[in-house]
This record gives structure tokens, sequence and C-alpha cells, in this order.
């Protein structure tokens, strides 16, 4: 590329001469490539531990006269600057010699290169980039990074940074660099690289040390660690280390890579786009993830900004210092001091926003009112007319909110589903009347105080009234304000009732499970022994099953759900359950519960962090494992009266997950003294269970104090020597809670998910691995080690496609979360990995047809419409070259040269879609008629059955007779290839050479087939000087095929000879390796 001209004194040092002419000098640093001898490693050393960012390679003009070069061009790679050189050459050069001095050539060739310059870059940006020096870099450093690591144009680098690599007691001083799916390290001294590759999802373990003079960070991966110390930026590299890791193992969980992860964040009207650098972006990622959880957003909600500023609080008649964060549709603010003032305004809430520059008590204020007529007054607004332009934008951008049409349901009543299960059948208690009127007077005030809604000022009173205990009457306004799913509500008109009507009579499979279900729902409460409640439940369920198919439905969503049916209308019980499963608890309800394992081992470090020795004497009992899975998917629903556990909901919606270990920490912490005397784990529980059991609401009537089975089974054990009071209130259980252990932040609680989610998801595919490899044992030739090892190989080359799948030459869609965690079948490659693994794996992978041999094979074996195939047809096919019979295995290498494997001129017919689903019938038939075969040899060690043999034998008898015969041109190929599996090198393959041409030679008498058969003796003789006349079409069968090979005993023993597995090392790039 054509570059600023710029003037160099000793053109020879450090570079040497690849080209030449009168005019121009084509350089390349010494060094670069190799080679160099002791100069050109010194300066690659330099080069490599400065970050020298000279390209390689560079164009001069040099003349003859003047000992001052200019450098015109240059480039990372020789490719770079041929074209300019070319130029020069053929266009340039030969005007040149017609300039009477070299002073007037040296100013026009300077003068067309600026000239140059100015037409790509009409507009001067070239000069706003060349001053951003941080994108430079990073763009050269993309490019060293693509390049050393061979990676794919898809890769794209985070950031890089100097540091130094520990192997073992030796210093390695480079470059770490950090991409999108990779951890790597890069080093050059003196002649000796090292470069190690690991991607995020193999990582187990990030930790941070503190040394003497520099921090280091230890990465484990792959039963090894990698120690990297920084002099700087070691705070900064493991933030960015764990945001990645997060990232990919949520992609790695949720399956869902359609949309880009670095989405870049709204841009301001009339602003021209540009590309946001990945590290930026994970910046807003992370400052925007922190920001939807302070204030319960949805999790899509980016921040575009924040601005520090007072808000007058009217409820105070003061101004209260905090940070005012607009996003696309919120205003928020948040006092500096925490809990002190909390204010959440939605766009679409707003009706007028003004400018007050009046008076010099409020500098720079705005003043908001909603549509409700409540008004906020900010001030001390340093960047007033940005913020007021940008809520502008974000206004106009605000549509209308539709309003809600009713939906109604053929057996269920229109006021059913818009009234709270808890008003329908309801209980009166005088008593219990009392307290909840005192309890609701005492909101009513607070709301008065401090307004109502959505807009309301949120403070430490609002905590306190809580905590205490909400009244069932405002218990569903409040849960929707805390959750935040008031929001999904109001900006997703009609979105339930269309769900309903859409998944109404579908969803089969995961409407068996919810039907299941139903009647375990709190059975004992009034609303679930009518058919209202049980309906209600079901809609909720399948709407939510067929809304977020990866999760679909998993058992104790029916238990929460339940509960939420009873304070709210099935709508808001709806975007309850949206916000627990996808906002407050993430991942928690899959098949494998991923996000409550992950939460078990938050809890395990907690309890160790804050009751070490209970934890130390819990561990050794296993109890910890045991008790708070259950505990945390059902929010205590299924250990306490629903009473008493629906305060611990609101406790949750208003905290989130940490308000579950707070309550765990303190129901371990007031069972201490009893858990440390017991030394059996059924104890243990009987204990926790008792305990819970006690948990009571005051507030409750004694006919709504419905206990769980699992409650009501341990609460006849009583323990005489128990220290434990005889009742437990649950407000004061929870405001324990707070008090105690109120100190945990959401933040930490993310620093413990970050650490742990590592290990799970290493712990569930290290299962799933198991599971595939025994799964598969008893069906094929290879031992446990050998299908181990296929299982690595086709999890790198399916990682791999998944990487890079926005590259043209990587297709294959991304199975869902569950398929990933309990199938190893789900798991699949396209063409262009298999042929990779076909190369690296099978002997005719060796030959120089090995990608057509390949593809021919990918078509025989796959037998789906996307194109992919499965572990299990990856085994089966192996085992068909590898381990098999002759007959398996000349069938395979017969059907990868015939129709639809290979379709040759002339042979595409009416019947080409048959014999391709004939193809794939018949190589799983055969799979299956081998496995047959194999199970009834086992049977046979107990009964006889060779019954079952010999019809698995005439079943695949019968397919081989239906194979298609092999005509001239398909045969010469398949000719071509049983040369190619022979090695040239070898002296002793000279006769398996003469077995191949004997053998093709007899085939190809074989299939000239004749009208009548030549006639013997006195015939022959009538029939003088008549020739038989030959078809019009030579063909072969398969049998044919098999018997020529079968004479000819060289040919017979390579294909019946067993391969051995090559050691599992790495595909194309060094991913998880090390040099």
């Amino acid at each position: 590329m054509w570059v600023k001209p710029s003037e160099v004194l000793l053109s020879t040092a450090l570079w040497s001469t690849e080209r030449s002419n009168l005019y121009f000098v084509l350089q390349k640093r010494r060094g670069h490539g190799g080679g160099g001898g002791i100069i050109g490693k010194i300066v690659g050393t330099v080069d490599s531990v400065f970050d020298s960012k000279t390209p390689p390679f560079r164009i001069l003009l040099q003349c003859q006269s003047s000992e001052v070069s200019h450098v015109v061009a240059s480039g990372a790679t020789l490719k770079d600057v041929e074209k300019q050189w070319i130029w020069l050459e053929e266009e340039l050069l030969p005007i040149l010699v017609n300039f009477e001095t070299e002073e007037e050539a040296s100013a026009f060739v300077l003068a067309k290169v600026e000239s140059f310059l100015c037409n790509e870059d009409p507009e001067g940006e070239g000069a706003e980039k060349e001053g951003d020096s941080d994108s430079l870099r990073l763009k050269s450093a993309s490019v060293r990074f693509r390049r050393i690591f061979k990676m794919p144009e898809d890769e794209r680098l985070v950031n890089y940074y100097s540091c130094t690599y520990w192997r073992g007691k030796v210093p390695r001083q480079g470059w770490i660099y950090l991409s999108v799916n990779h951890l790597a390290f890069y080093s050059f001294m003196i002649g000796k690289e090292d470069l190690i590759l690991l991607r995020w999802t193999d990582i187990t373990k990030l930790d941070k040390e503190s040394g003497v003079i520099s921090d280091s960070i230890v990465v484990c991966a792959k039963a090894k660690e990698y120690h990297f110390s920084f002099l700087r930026n070691v705070e900064e590299v493991h933030l960015l280390m764990e945001q990645l890791t997060k990232i990919a193992m949520k992609r790695l969980l949720s399956g869902d890579e359609t949309t880009d992860v670095f989405a870049s964040p709204p841009l301001p009207m009339g602003s021209s786009p540009r590309r946001v650098s990945l590290k930026r972006d994970l910046d807003i990622r992370a400052r925007s993830e922190l920001y939807c959880s302070l204030f319960s957003l949805p999790n899509e909600e980016r921040l575009d900004g924040y601005c520090d500023c007072t808000l007058w609080t009217p409820y105070a008649k003061a101004h209260v210092l905090g940070k005012l964060h607009c996003s696309p549709n919120y205003l928020c603010f948040a006092s500096k001091i925490k809990r002190m003032c909390d204010v959440i305004i939605p766009m679409r809430e707003i009706a007028v926003v003004e400018k007050v520059n009046t008076s010099e008590v409020l500098p720079n204020a705005l003043h908001i009112t909603t549509k409700s007529k409540a008004a906020f007054l900010f001030a001390s607004l340093k960047d007033q007319d940005l913020l007021c332009s940008r809520i502008s934008d974000f206004l106009s951008r605000t549509p209308p909110i539709a309003s809600t049409k009713p939906f109604f349901d053929d057996e269920t009543k229109s006021e059913d589903v818009h009234q709270p299960l808890g008003r329908l059948f309801k209980e009166e208690d005088k008593e219990i009347s009392h307290r909840e009127a005192v309890k609701e007077n005492l909101w009513d005030i607070h709301f008065s105080e401090y307004g109502r809604g959505i807009c309301m000022y949120r403070t430490s009173a609002f905590r306190d009234l809580i905590l205490k205990g909400i009244p069932s009457s405002v218990r569903q306004e409040i849960w929707m304000l805390t959750s935040g799913a008031i929001n999904e509500l109001a900006t997703n008109p009609n979105y339930y009732s269309k769900l309903v009507a859409d998944s109404k009579g579908k969803l089969a499979a995961v409407g068996d499970e919810i039907e299941r279900d139903l009647h375990r729902s709190l059975p004992e409460h009034p609303a679930f022994q009518s058919e209202v409640g049980i309906g209600a439940l079901r809609r909720v369920l399948t709407a939510y099953a067929a809304r977020n198919p990866t999760i679909g439905y998993c058992q104790a969503m029916n238990i929460v759900c339940s509960v939420l049916l009873v304070y709210c209308t099935e709508e808001e019980a709806f975007w309850l359950l949206v916000a627990i499963c996808e906002r407050l608890l993430p991942d928690y309800y899959n098949t494998r519960v991923v996000g409550a394992l992950i939460d078990q081992g938050v809890f395990e470090d907690l309890t160790g962090e804050h009751l070490p020795e209970l934890f130390e004497h819990l561990r050794e009992l296993g109890v910890l494992s045991m008790i708070t899975l259950s505990w945390f998917l059902t929010l205590f629903l299924s250990v306490m009266p629903y009473t008493s556990a629906v305060h611990i909901i609101d406790f949750f919606f208003l905290d989130g997950a940490k308000a579950l270990f707070q309550i765990a920490l303190t129901v371990l912490d007031a069972n201490k003294v009893d858990l440390l005397k017991v030394e059996d784990d059924g104890e243990a529980m009987a204990i926790l269970g008792q305990y819970l059991g006690r948990v009571s609401n005051r507030d409750a009537s004694k006919s709504a104090l419905v206990s769980t089975p699992a409650a009501l089974a341990v609460a006849h054990y009583q323990d005489p020597h128990s220290t434990a009071v005889a009742s437990i209130d649950i407000a004061d259980l929870v405001q324990l809670s707070d008090r105690q252990y109120g100190f945990i932040s959401l933040e930490s609680v993310d620093n413990y998910r970050n650490i742990r989610r590592l290990t799970v998801v290493r712990t569930l595919e290290e299962s799933t691995q198991r599971t595939v490899v025994r799964n598969l044992m008893d069906d094929c030739q290879f031992s446990k080690e050998e299908i181990t090892t296929l299982y690595h190989y086709f999890q790198e080359a399916h990682r791999q496609s998944q990487l890079w799948k926005n590259s043209k030459t990587s297709t294959s869609p991304r199975p869902s979360a569950t398929a990933l965690l309990n199938k190893g079948q789900a798991t699949t490659i396209n063409l262009k990995y298999f042929i990779k693994l076909f190369v690296r794996l099978t002997p005719w992978g060796k030959s120089d047809l090995a990608v057509d041999l390949a593809s021919r094979a990918f078509r025989v074996i796959v037998r789906n419409d996307e194109g992919l195939i499965s572990f299990e047809s990856f085994v089966h096919f192996l085992e068909s070259i590898l381990r098999a019979d002759l007959r398996r295995r000349l069938l395979f290498l017969y059907r990868m040269h015939v129709a639809p494997a290979l379709v040759t001129p002339g042979s595409v017919d009416s019947s080409h879609v048959d014999d391709e689903q004939h193809s794939h019938s018949l190589f799983h038939c055969e799979i299956e008629a081998t496995t047959e075969k194999k199970q009834a040899e086992r049977a046979s060690l107990h009964s006889t059955s060779s019954g079952s043999m010999t019809g698995s034998q005439s079943t695949l008898g019968s397919l081989l007779e239906s194979l298609p015969p092999m005509n001239q041109e398909q045969f010469i190929l398949l000719w071509k290839t049983l040369y190619s599996f022979i090695d040239d090198e070898k002296e002793s393959n000279q006769q398996l050479y003469q077995s191949v041409a004997r053998c093709g030679n007899l085939i190809l008498q074989w299939g000239q087939k004749y009208e009548e058969p030549p006639l013997m003796g006195a015939d022959a003789e009538k029939k003088v000087g008549k020739v038989a006349e030959p078809l019009s079409a030579w063909s072969i069968t398969f049998k044919e095929f098999g018997d020529a090979i079968r004479t000819e005993p060289p040919l017979s023993e390579y294909f019946v000879k067993d391969w051995d597995l090559p050691e599992y090392d790495r595909l194309d790039s060094p991913l998880t390796s090390e040099k």
C-alpha cells in the first residue's frame, strides 16, 4: 500500500534488498520469515520484544546522487507491495528516464504518491486514522496474530499486551493476544519461537497472583498451568480474560450464534457509523450488564452514557447527589449513597422534557414530566445540551404502546384470566385481615409520599417495607416493579395471548411433561384443585415453552409458576417467569440445570469464606451439594410452606440471586451448633428440614399454611438436644439475613459464577464424553481409548466450524444447548471438516485423490438435508474402512464410485433422488444389520440366536442385490483410486501394483456383456464369421467387483488389514497446543 513519503538515511541498515532498478529498491526486513543469520535473529528479537510496527516489506525511492532515500510503499507481505512495484516499473520508470535531473524525477515521484493518497482518502479521513495510533497498532497486531497462528479473517483480535511466559523457571518475553475465541502467546528470542494457543472454552481456571516485582495470571487448561507475568495492566488483562471466557461459555451453553455477540451500541442520529473496537465494545457490554442488573432492565438494553448530577427529592425537600444513566428506552438515577434514592423513568412514560437555566441554585437543570403527572428535576448537568439531545433522539424512536387485547379460552371465563387465583379462591380470616389492613395502610402512606408505579422514588424505606412483608393486595404490583417484568409487559402488548393461541395443541413432547406435573403444583391450594387453576398453569408453562424452546419446560418451573399465579394474573405470571428464567436465574431451568450447578458451587465458596468450620464439616458429609439444588431451583418453595417462602420471593425479586445465598447462609448459621455435632448426612438433612419446616408466617392464616411434601416428610423429626427455637418467623429470618450477609454484592456473586462456570461446563462436557463413548463401545470394533480419541478429533472439528461459522466455507448450524450437553450425537460437522478428519485418520486420506474421496464418502454417509454428519455416523464410517470385514470395506468403496456419491456425465437420470435415498439407507441399514448381529452374538451366550443373525444377514443381502451396477467410466475412476492407495516409495508394493493391474483387467473383461453367450463345438461352426455383438452399456455388479478382488491375495490382504488410529493432535491451527 502507498504510504506518506518519509526520509531514510541508512537504507541498508537492518534491511536486505530483494529487487532493485535505477530509481527504486524493494527491501525485506532482516529476521522476517526466518534466516538472516545472527543479525536477523537479533532484529527479529528486538521487533518481537518491543512490538516494532515496522512493516517487513517496503519500497524506497533512491537516487544515486543523494544519500537520502524515501519510503513510498510498505506492506506486511510481499504480495502487499507487489502491485505497487509492478506499477512503478511498468508505468512510472519509463517516464523518469526522460527527466534531466534526478532531483526533478524524485520530486515527480513524491508528488505522484501523495496524489494517490489524496485520491484514496478524498475527505481527509486518513489523517484522523493516522492519528489514531491505537487503531493502527491493533490492526497491525491483528495481521500478525492471524499470520502466526494461521487464523481466518473471521477471528477478530480484541487486544494484546506485553508479558512474560514462564516455561518452568525460564522466562520468555513476548506478547499475549486475546481474540474473540482464543488466548494466544508468541515469543521470538534469538531464533527460538514459543507459541501457545488456547480456546476460551477449554480454560478451567483463571487466577491472579501478586508478586514482588510483577503480578501474574495463571491460566489452567487441559490439566496444565500457564503463568503469564505483567509489569502493568494486569487488572485490565484479567478482567478482559474473564469477560471473554464468560461470553465463550454462554455461547457454548446457549447455542445461539445467529446474532453478533459484539453488536455495536446505538449511535446518535446523523452521526457517521464507525466500527467500534472489540475492547471498547466489551467495556460497553460490561457496563450495560451492570446497568441492567442494577435497575432490573431487559438484558438487551445497552447503556448509552451517564453523568453526575443532583436530583430534587420532594419527600425530603433536598438535592441528592448521584449519577444519571441514559439508554435508548430508560432514564435511570442512582444516588451516590447506596439505596438512598433510585429512580427509573421509561422513555415511554416521558411527556415533557424542559431545560431550566434560570437559577444559580439549579445550574444546567433538566425538568422531566411523565404521563402520570410526576415531575423530576435533575440539576448540575455538565452536558445538558448533549443529554437533552440524546433524550429527544430516543423519544423519537420510542414506538407508541399498543392497547392490550384480552384473550379468551374456550373453557375459561374472561374474568378468570385477569385475576390472581388468590382472589378467586380467597379465604377470609378476620385476624389476618386486620394485620393485612395495617400493612396496607403503611404502603398507602409510602405511596402518597414517594409516588407509585414504575417512576416512584425507591428509597431505603421502600426496601424496609419489603423486608417486613408485602401485603397480598399490593404484592402483585411490587413483584412486577422490583423484578422489572412490568417493562416487558408494557412493551410487549398481546405477546402472551398470541403465544397461547399459537401454542395451543402444539409442543406435544413438552405438553406431556407439563401435564404430568400440573397436579403436583401446590396441590393443597384450592385453586389447583379446580380446572381454573390447572388451566391457567398449563397455559403459562406452555406459552413459555413456545417462547423459549431451548429451555422448553423443566421440573420446578411448575412449583414456582403456581405461586406466581396465586398473586398475579396469567400474563403477569408469564412475564415474571421470563424474568426468573432469563435474567434473575439464567441457565437454571434446562435439562442439566447448569445455572443451579454453578450457583451450588458459588454457595460452597461463600460458605467456605463466611462459615469455614461448618463448611469443612459439611463437605466431608457431602451435604451442601444435596441441599442447595432443591432450595435454589424452587426458591425454597419445596422445603417450607408457600406462605413463608413467598416472603423469600419478595426478597428475591428485590435483590436478585444474592438473596437466595443470604437466606441459605443464615439457615446454616442458625443451625451451626447442631450441624457440627452430626456425623451422618441424613441427620444433617433432617436438622435443616426440621428448621425450615418450622419457618412460619405470622401474617398468614392457618388454613393457608400449606406445606410441601418435602417439608412434611421431615417435620416429624424432633431432636431433643436441638438448640433451635420452636418457631421461626419468616420476616425475622429475612431481616436477619440482610443484616448478617447484606454486604454480599451481585458483582461478587458474578465473579464467583465466572470461576465456577468454567469448572461446571468442563465437568458436563466430560460427562457427555463418557456417556457417548460408553454407548458406542458395544456397537463398534474400536476400543474405549480409540473412541475417546475419535471423540476429541470430532469435537475439535465441530468447535472449529462453530468458531468460524461466519466464514464462506463453514455453514454448519449450531445445535441447541440441551442437545449439545445431552447428546454427543447432536454435535455435527460439515464437509469441510470431514475432509480434514478423513485426511488425518484414514489410510485412504494419504492418497493423491484424498479430497475427492472424502467428498464421495461424505455423500455416502450424510443422511439429512443440512449436509451434516453426527459423531455416531462418523465412527461407523471409520469402522467400515479401518476394522470391518472385507465385504463391508469393498461395499463402501463401491458406493463411493456410483451415484449419488459419484455422478459422471450422462449418468444422471430421473432415479437420482431414489439412488441417493437408497445410498443413505444402505449405509445405515448395514450398520443396523451389523449391530443386530453383534447383539445376537451376545445373546447367543444365553440362548440360540441363529434365526436373528440369519434375518439380519438376509436383510443386508437384499440390500446388496439392489445396488446399482457400475459403468465403465465409474470403474476407471475406481481403478485410479486403487492405484492411489499404493505408496510409491515402498519397493514391497510392486506386488500390490501388479495385483491391481490384473484385477482391473479381469473386471474389464467381466464387464463386457454379450447379447448371447459364446457357442461351443458344432454350434460354433454354424456361425463361422459371425461375432457376438456386445451390449452398448458396459457394467459390473458389486458381486463381480468383490469376486475380482478376492482373486488377488495382496489386494485382499490390504483390505482386511486393521489400521491403527493416530494419537490425538491438532488439526490445521495449533489449537490447545504449545510449541
